[in-house]
């Protein structure tokens, strides 16, 4: 991804996707931070959403108000779990300051978050595109690694919005930031390079995953490390992955990851 973001905006109809042991020994990951109690979340509900752009098709309607219209459709609508097909209207685009490597909007969708490769996460309002918070510390300054994934907590009945991206790097971080306050809640340190983390839908879990073919089981509320899952020491029953691992996922009805 470069450094120019992209919106593009379904005209037709969209459809509602659903999203979707072994115990391993702790690792050498620690973790820090002031923020260890935090987290909880509130449901977007399980009925079906309405649909994201109806009636786009006005012939008599320009484009400023096809595009203020969106974005007031877009802001009533629980997007997260929404997939978009057919023909695309580009709604807008803006320039950031670095190569932007991932990107997050957060529960509410009031703001997006750009992950780039000097290490800065770049809040950005959802509406204005303008640069609401920048994300750093002088742990980020000293020690540079491009940001490869933020997210956030889904949202549930148990939890509510809290307010919080998390990110992982290159250089092993695993970093949880309260953007209001631009504040590092916590850091974790992995002995590799992290290339995402996955929230599980349902409970206070994430798994992160790297280039050492492991995926790492964390409790996001005790910061502590489950489990590693891993290759066995028995590779003909149990082999692992066997080369870095790029993309996880959690089975929504049932406490198993994919990757």
């Amino acid at each position: 991804m470069h450094n120019r973001l992209k919106y593009p905006v379904l005209r037709y109809q969209n459809e509602t996707m659903n999203l979707n042991d072994s115990r391993g020994t702790p690792s050498d990951a620690t973790i820090e931070g002031p923020g260890a109690e935090h987290m909880k979340s509130q449901a977007l509900g399980k009925s079906r959403p309405p649909s994201l752009l109806p009636d786009l098709e006005d012939p008599d309607e320009t484009e400023q108000d096809l595009e203020a219209r969106i974005r007031a459709q877009l802001k009533k609508t629980a997007k997260e779990n929404t997939t978009i097909e057919g023909k695309l209207l580009l709604v807008s685009q803006f320039e950031t300051p670095r190569e932007v490597l991932c990107c997050k909007y957060n529960e509410e969708f009031d703001y997006l978050a750009a992950g780039g490769a000097d290490g800065v996460i770049r809040v950005y309002n959802s509406n204005t595109m303008e640069e609401s918070f920048i994300l750093s510390d002088s742990d980020v300054k000293d020690n540079r690694a491009p940001v490869t994934c933020i997210k956030h907590r889904p949202v549930s009945k148990t939890y509510p919005i809290t307010n919080c991206f998390t990110g992982t790097y290159a250089n092993g971080c695993v970093k949880c930031w309260s953007y209001n306050f631009n504040q590092c809640l916590y850091t974790i340190r992995e002995k590799r390079q992290t290339f995402g983390i996955v929230y599980h839908p349902r409970f206070p879990k994430f798994v992160t995953f790297g280039d050492d073919l492991k995926v790492y089981f964390y409790d996001e509320e005790s910061k502590v490390q489950e489990r590693i899952l891993a290759a066995s020491d028995n590779p003909d029953k149990h082999d692992g992955h066997m080369s870095r691992v790029f993309a996880a996922c959690f089975h929504t009805n049932r406490a198993t990851r994919a990757n």
